[in-house]
C-alpha cells in the first residue's frame, strides 16, 4: 500500500507544466543584451558544429568549459527518490517534490542562458570585458537562482545527482562572472547563534523608538556629525576594506573631523592583505568591507569568522537592501549591511549616514546582547 501511495505521489509531482522563465527580461534585454548582442539568439552548439562541418579550424575548448557547459546535464525526475524522510513529515511530500520540480525547471532556464554567455566569453574573439554595472545584473540574478537552490538543501541530499550538479554550477558560474565575489556560494551558518535575521535590523534602519530632531537638519554638519560619534564606543580599531582610491581618500581626509573621530582607523584596497594582517596579530573591533572587492567580500568574512574573528562585519555596498541578499550576508558571517550610492564620497554627509548605521547596529547589539 505504502509502494501505492508513494507512486501516486511522484506522479502527482511531475505534472508536465510550462517552465517559467525568470529570466527572459533580464537576459533578454538590458545590460546583458547589449553585451551578448546577436550571439544570445545564436545557438552555441550548432556553432561548433559548423566549424566542424566548414573546416574551419577548431580552437581548444577549456576544460571547465567542456566540463560545465558542454557536457553537464541536469536532468530530472531523479532516479532515486530525492526527499530526506527524516526532515519531513508524509503530508509535506507532495509540497516537496512541487517545489523540486519548480527549482530545477527554473535553473534548466537559467542554466540555458548563462551557458550562452559562458560560451562566447571563452571565445577570443567573442569575449568583452565585463562592466561592472554587467557584473552587478548578472551578481544579482546568481544569488536569486542560488536562494531558490537553497531552499531545497533541508529536504533534498547532496547526493542528488540533479541538485549536487546544479549547486556545483552555481560555483562555476560565479568565478567566471566575477572573481571578486569569491566566497559567495559558499553554504554556512556563521552567524551569532543568539541572533535571529531580521531585515530591518540587518540592513541597520533606525530603531522604531530613536526619532531625530527636526530642528539636526539645520545644525552643522560638524555638530551633527559630532552628535552621533560621541554615541559610539571609544577608542575602538576600525579596518575599511575598499578598491575605490577616492574613497580611501575621503575615509582619510574626514577621519580626524567627521568620520569616527575618536577610533584608530586602516584602510585596505583589498581583503587579502587585511587577511594577512590579522593573521600577523593585528586587532580590529570593527570592520568595514565592500562586498565586491579584490580578495572577495565573502571570502574575507568567511574566512575571518572561521578562524575565529569576534569582531563586527558591516558590508558598505551599492547593492540594494533585498531580503535574499541579507539572508546570503547574514549566514556569511556578516553582521549588517550599509546600503549606498556607487559615488558616496561625492555627498557631504556621507560621514554622518554610516555612523549613524554604526551606532544603530550597536544599539541592536546591545539591545539583544548579540555576541559571538
Amino acid at each position: 500500500m505504502r509502494i501505492i501511495l508513494l507512486l501516486l505521489i511522484m506522479s502527482l509531482a511531475w505534472p508536465s507544466v510550462a517552465q517559467k522563465t525568470l529570466g527572459k527580461g533580464f537576459f533578454g534585454g538590458g545590460v546583458v543584451k547589449q553585451a551578448l548582442n546577436k550571439n544570445l539568439g545564436r545557438d552555441f552548439v550548432q556553432d561548433i558544429i559548423e566549424r566542424k562541418v566548414s573546416g574551419i579550424p577548431k580552437v581548444p575548448v577549456p576544460e571547465d568549459l567542456e566540463r560545465y557547459v558542454l557536457s553537464q546535464k541536469v536532468s530530472f525526475p531523479p532516479k532515486a527518490f530525492p526527499v530526506l524522510w527524516e526532515a519531513v513529515y508524509s503530508r509535506e511530500v507532495y509540497h516537496i517534490l512541487s517545489l523540486y520540480k519548480e527549482v530545477l525547471n527554473n535553473f534548466t532556464q537559467f542554466k540555458k542562458e548563462m551557458d550562452t554567455w559562458l560560451y562566447y566569453q571563452s571565445k577570443p574573439s567573442e569575449q568583452h570585458v565585463v562592466s561592472m554595472a554587467e557584473q552587478k545584473e548578472l551578481g544579482r540574478r546568481i544569488m536569486e537562482m542560488n536562494a531558490e537552490l537553497a531552499k531545497l538543501k533541508r529536504y533534498v541530499s547532496s547526493e542528488d545527482e540533479a541538485y549536487h550538479a546544479a549547486c556545483e554550477y552555481m560555483l562555476y558560474v560565479v568565478q567566471k562572472v566575477n572573481p571578486l565575489l569569491r566566497g559567495m556560494m559558499e553554504k554556512n551558518a556563521l552567524f551569532p547563534p543568539n541572533r535571529k535575521y531580521q531585515m530591518e535590523e540587518f540592513f541597520l534602519h533606525n530603531p522604531r523608538n530613536e526619532k531625530e530632531s527636526s530642528w539636526n537638519a539645520f545644525l552643522p554638519l560638524s555638530i551633527r556629525a559630532k552628535q552621533i560619534s560621541s554615541k559610539l564606543p571609544k577608542k575602538f580599531k576600525i579596518a575599511v576594506v575598499n578598491d575605490k582610491y577616492d574613497f580611501l581618500d575621503e575615509v582619510y581626509w574626514n577621519h580626524k573631523k567627521l568620520f569616527v573621530p575618536d577610533w584608530q582607523i586602516t584602510t585596505y584596497d583589498d581583503a587579502q592583505t587585511l587577511l594577512q594582517d590579522v593573521n600577523q596579530g593585528s586587532r580590529f573591533d570593527v570592520i568595514l568591507t565592500d562586498i565586491v572587492v579584490p580578495g572577495g567580500g565573502f571570502y574575507l568574512t568567511v574566512t575571518l569568522r572561521k578562524e575565529g574573528f569576534k569582531g563586527a562585519i558591516i558590508a558598505l555596498s551599492a547593492f540594494q537592501e533585498k531580503d535574499l541578499l541579507g539572508k546570503e550576508l547574514f549566514e556569511a558571517g556578516f553582521d549588517g549591511m550599509i546600503s549606498v550610492p556607487i559615488d558616496l564620497q561625492a555627498e557631504r554627509d556621507w560621514p554622518l549616514r554610516v555612523m549613524q548605521k554604526l551606532h544603530n547596529y550597536f544599539y541592536y547589539r546591545h539591545l539583544y546582547n548579540w555576541t559571538r
